[in-house]
């Protein structure tokens, strides 16, 4: 089953003043994990931060080294579908090798939150 908090497409991301668009992206929005207990009748929570992952094509216009080096920037990322969420403080999660492919990159957060 296709989890419905998972936003899939292409998306523009803005980070730093700079914008970019990534392809194949998956959006996870924050929210919170629940675990179940005791067989079905009972549960814990714990919170769950925003990631967004996608597919950057390397042009000349696109920085592989300043995308890694990103922390504490603030990514809005608009879904092929129109809808929006602002990423606050959010950091790139690892440097990522480029390819013929391009390169992938990761942004995770604390919160994310609907813009529209």
């Amino acid at each position: 089953m296709t989890n419905p908090y998972k936003y899939y497409g292409t998306g523009t991301v803005k980070a730093d003043a700079k914008e970019f668009e990534l392809e194949d992206c998956e959006f996870t929005p924050s929210g919170i994990v629940r675990e179940d207990k005791l067989d079905g009748r009972g549960f814990s929570e714990k919170k769950q931060g925003a990631t967004l992952t996608g597919k950057l094509n390397v042009n000349a216009t696109a920085d592989p080294d300043a995308i890694n080096k990103m922390d504490d920037v603030t990514v809005v990322f608009t879904a092929d579908t129109g809808q929006s969420w602002s990423m606050p403080h959010a950091w790139h999660e690892q440097p990522e090798a480029v390819s013929a492919d391009g390169m992938t990159v990761t942004f995770k957060s604390r919160t994310s939150e609907k813009i529209s």
